[in-house]
Formats: C-alpha cells, sequence, structure tokens
C-alpha cells in the first residue's frame, strides 16, 4: 500500500483505520509508520490528532 492510498483512507474513514491498521503490525513498526505518515502528510496527521487524541494509546 502506498503513502498517498494510505493518506485517501485516513481520510475517508479517520481514526478507527489508523487504529485498525496499527493493530495488524508489530509495536516497532507502528512507530516507523506513524512517522512516515507524518512525514508525508503533515496535513492529514495533524487532523488525525484533532480527531482521535488518544491514538497514543494505539501504540502500546
Amino acid at each position: 500500500m502506498t503513502h498517498a492510498q494510505v493518506d485517501t483512507l485516513v481520510f475517508e474513514f479517520g481514526g478507527n483505520l489508523v487504529k485498525e491498521l496499527l493493530s495488524m503490525i508489530m509495536s516497532d513498526e507502528r512507530c516507523s509508520m506513524i512517522l512516515e505518515f507524518e512525514y508525508a502528510s503533515q496535513d492529514l496527521f495533524a487532523q488525525l490528532l484533532v480527531d482521535t487524541p488518544q491514538w497514543t494509546e494505539w501504540m502500546g
């Protein structure tokens, strides 16, 4: 899946999709994925923080 595809899915489905995606990968990969998402799509990442402030709980 490309960053553009992930960005589109997050925009359309929001935090629930991010939570689902993160649940499917190992914890060390979660951090990398979030950092890449923040770098690739700063506006969408900022919206994720606003829409789902509990996202940090999903990282554990």
